[in-house]
């Protein structure tokens, strides 16, 4: 999950973690787990990262209260950071640093595994870490290996 700006109003639902712990608890498929996200009003913005366990799962949600666009993986990879590809999304004129760097750090990400795909939770983390990708007011980094529900969690 990463947050976006799109500047629609909010909406009452359920927040959004909520929401994440509900489809982790919940859903029996990616399928279904696609469904959930995508279709649930949301209080906010945010960009979803969604694996399955097999081949072609790999989806970024992008996701505004009421709307959503699905990018799927090209090239066998999906990257996301914290800027809309597919929904129009009114800054009106914002200048944080969120939408100020995210074009550059998404070109970054996408260059690294371009390059190389990472094969291990390290590289994950090497790539997240990288200066030209990770934030200052980055909090946490987390990596997921859906195949097996293990996951790693680091503070930068």
């Amino acid at each position: 999950m990463n947050a976006a700006v799109s500047l629609e109003r909010a909406v009452p639902a359920m927040p959004v973690v909520l929401l994440l712990r509900t489809v982790l608890e919940e859903a029996r498929s990616f399928d279904e787990a696609l469904a959930i996200l995508s279709g649930a009003s949301l209080p906010s913005d945010c960009l979803l990262l969604l694996t399955g366990v097999r081949a072609g799962q790999l989806v970024v949600i992008e996701r505004t209260p009421t709307r959503h666009a699905i990018r799927r993986a090209q090239a066998g990879f999906v990257c996301v950071t914290n800027d809309y590809q597919q929904i129009a999304a009114n800054s009106n004129g914002s200048t944080s640093e969120l939408l100020a760097t995210s074009c550059h750090r998404f070109r970054r990400v996408e260059d690294l595994i371009r390059a190389e795909q990472p094969k291990s939770p390290e590289a994950c983390f090497h790539y997240l870490s990288d200066p030209g990708v990770r934030m200052q007011i980055t909090v946490q980094q987390m990596v997921f290996r859906a195949s097996t529900g293990e996951y790693w969690v680091r503070l930068p």
